[in-house]
């Protein structure tokens, strides 16, 4: 089941899911103007195995840890928001292999298993480390 809400000037913050989209195979949230935090309650969405796509909103603050239990997730967008901090917590979701984190204000490294994802989808966030490497000290790539 997928629920496309994209592109629909939708303001405040993202909602709580009641229990009859808990099936939601994919769930499309872009281009609204939605802003906030990622709810923790995101996570209660168990069945995401397709996409979640919450790209050019305002949301703000660091990735909730509940979302590293949408293990099933394929595709993550968070691209083009103010989100901040790690992405530790996207390492523990072993289904999701494409991920856009583009234009945003994250930082430290990438977990190495994103990286066969374009480096487009890391742009925009100055603080991101693409290529750690532990020689003489930590360096990091930018």
């Amino acid at each position: 089941t997928l629920l496309d809400l994209r592109e629909n000037r939708f303001t405040g913050g993202i909602p709580s899911f009641p229990s009859v989209l808990q099936n939601l195979r994919e769930l499309q949230l872009g281009g609204n103007l939605l802003g906030g935090p990622i709810p923790s309650l995101i996570s209660s969405l168990k069945n995401l195995m397709y996409s979640l796509n919450i790209s050019n909103n305002g949301l703000t603050g660091p990735l909730p840890s509940d979302l590293s239990t949408l293990d099933q997730l394929q595709e993550l967008d968070l691209s083009s928001n103010n989100l901040t901090g790690s992405l530790a917590v996207l390492g523990n979701m072993h289904s999701l292999f494409k991920v856009n984190v583009s234009h945003n204000n994250f930082s430290g490294p990438v977990p190495p298993r994103f990286l066969t994802n374009p480096l487009t989808s890391f742009y925009g966030n100055p603080e991101l480390c693409i290529d750690c490497s532990r020689t003489n000290g930590s360096t990091c790539t930018n």
